[in-house]
């Protein structure tokens, strides 16, 4: 099973692969809008499908993906689904 700190952080890594910056630490930014944090509507494409690798799994269109938390509870929830592997692969 993966811990929700392990994803935490692994999805703080693939952020920094991304966007170049690293992961918000501060609650409120955390837990406000993608978009505030700089991300571009290309950045969230490219973020989403680096998730998608990185984690093994594939979003449902229907996912709200608003800010990092939300993302990350996602992704805590997606993950739980497959096998906990080093790495996500």
């Amino acid at each position: 099973m993966h811990d929700n700190d392990a994803v935490t952080a692994a999805l703080g890594e693939v952020w920094t692969q991304v966007t170049g910056e690293p992961a918000p630490a501060d609650p409120a930014a955390r837990s406000g809008s993608l978009w505030n944090l700089g991300l571009t509507s290309a950045g969230f494409i490219q973020l989403l499908a680096a998730v998608e690798d990185e984690f093994g799994f594939e979003w449902d269109l229907d996912d709200d993906i608003s800010s990092f938390d939300v993302l990350a509870v996602h992704v805590a929830a997606k993950a739980r689904r497959l096998p906990a592997v080093p790495g996500g692969r």
